[in-house]
């Protein structure tokens, strides 16, 4: 029987920027994000960018057909990361919009270990 413990994170997006700091989802076997009440862009999907690295250069996440693995913000909400995103070990979030003021984007998922 495995154990599955918790982890948490957080990334910032910082005021006037659309990109989030990086998110080491390699620590989940899966995982929830939670946008902040004051995040700009809802309404407008946003997309992934990967890397090996947590310092590396983080391209974009696309599916089977080469289209953006998007998702749509939602404030103040919880909601899963896509399954493709998992064979990441680093992502960041790129919002649609910049932000006027720093967001800070929590994380949380389980991990099992055996």
């Amino acid at each position: 029987m495995h154990e599955v413990h918790h982890n948490y994170g957080a990334a910032e997006i910082a005021s006037g920027e659309m990109t989030s700091s990086p998110i080491a989802l390699h620590q989940f076997a899966s995982a929830l994000y939670h946008m902040p009440a004051g995040i700009q862009g809802t309404g407008n999907n946003f997309t992934f960018v990967g890397s090996t690295n947590r310092t590396g250069t983080f391209v974009s996440v696309v599916d089977t057909a080469g289209a953006a693995i998007t998702a749509s913000p939602t404030a103040s909400a919880w909601q899963p990361f896509r399954s493709e995103l998992f064979g990441l070990p680093f992502v960041k979030i790129v919002n649609a919009s910049a932000q006027t003021t720093a967001r800070t984007v929590y994380v949380s998922g389980t991990s099992p270990r055996g």
